[in-house]
C-alpha cells in the first residue's frame, strides 16, 4: 500500500490523505499464454479507478496494478487471476 499524506504545499496533511493500492506481478511459467490471454483489452488497461500495465521481459510477465481503493484493486487482481487461470486450464485441456 503507498499512502500519500501531502497538502498542496508538501506538508503531511491528514485532511489530504489519498490511499492507494499497487502491485507488479511476475509470471514465468506459461507467460507468453498469459500475456495473449491478457493482451487483447489492451497492453495498458485504464478503468474509472483502477489500471493496470501489461509488459513481457526476458520471457517473464510484468504486471502492474494501480488502484485507488481496496476494493477497485481486489476487483482488478480477480480479474487478472481468473483470466490467468482460465487460459491456462483452456491450454491443458
Amino acid at each position: 500500500m503507498v499512502a500519500k499524506y501531502f497538502s498542496s504545499r508538501g506538508k503531511p496533511s491528514p485532511k489530504s490523505r489519498q490511499d492507494s493500492f499497487s502491485a507488479k506481478l511476475i509470471f514465468a511459467e506459461h507467460a507468453r499464454l498469459l500475456y495473449n490471454s491478457l493482451a487483447p483489452e489492451g497492453e495498458k488497461v485504464k478503468r474509472s479507478r483502477s489500471s493496470y500495465v501489461l509488459k513481457m521481459q526476458n520471457n517473464k510477465l510484468l504486471i502492474s496494478i494501480n488502484a485507488q481503493d481496496m476494493t477497485a484493486f481486489k476487483a482488478t487482481l480477480n480479474t487478472l487471476i481468473k483470466g490467468s487461470e482460465l487460459a491456462v486450464k483452456m491450454a491443458n485441456g
